[in-house]
């Protein structure tokens, strides 16, 4: 009779303890939205990625990004606005912060690594401007050298004054590739990197569509 009124004891002890585990449970869970809500650009950093450091797509001055493009195919520029004075410095440094989080959602990217920075100010002579960067460059392979070059490229001879540029590292010159793979010791210019950006030309409709 003891044991028996023993273990009858020992089930009304317990008894109460597991009931209160659901509930403490429940206190820890995360709890679900009570409804639908957008998720905020800020919140919108893919998985792996670097953060996206690029100002807001607005102003009036060009920076030149790269544009969704399959695996294995040759890369695009897509122009992107931004809101910095018109001047070779204050826009390749717009340039060098890559795209914003709006644009990479977009998938638009950068070929110019996170870590190159000018050394000093833009200097011109004629019309023909002198870069010196630091030697981020160094760190890219032969394909994405090029992307990057042209984004500089063409980034820079899109302001007024500008028709060709001179990219030194640390006060060095340096032979670059063109678009072809070319070495060259002379200033670029956008004819170095011929169709390198975005056709603005919507597709032609198929002749089925034309002749409905």
């Amino acid at each position: 009779m003891r044991s028996g009124r023993a273990r009858r004891w020992t089930h009304v002890v317990f008894l109460p303890v597991l009931l209160a585990m659901p509930v403490a449970l429940a206190g820890c869970a995360i709890q679900a939205d009570s409804s639908p809500r957008d998720i905020t650009d800020a919140d919108q950093v893919a998985f792996g990625a670097d953060p996206a450091t690029g100002g807001a797509a607005e102003g009036s001055s060009l920076i030149f990004l790269v544009a969704p493009h399959e695996p294995g195919q040759p890369a695009l520029l897509r122009s992107v606005m931004r809101d910095v004075d018109p001047d070779l410095t204050p826009v390749l440094r717009a340039l060098f912060d890559g795209p914003n989080t709006s644009e990479s959602s977009g998938d638009l990217t950068s070929a110019i690594p996170t870590a190159l920075d000018l050394n000093e100010e833009a200097r011109q002579t004629g019309r023909t401007w002198i870069v010196d960067v630091n030697d981020g460059l160094d760190q890219l392979d032969a394909v994405d050298l090029r992307t990057a070059l042209a984004q500089i490229v063409t980034t820079a001879t899109a302001i007024d004054d500008v028709d060709e540029v001179q990219i030194r590292v640390n006060g060095e010159e340096r032979q670059w590739p063109r678009g072809d793979g070319a070495l060259t010791d002379r200033p670029l210019t956008p004819y170095d990197f011929p169709g390198v950006v975005e056709s603005t030309q919507p597709p032609y409709p198929s002749l089925s569509s034309a002749t409905r």
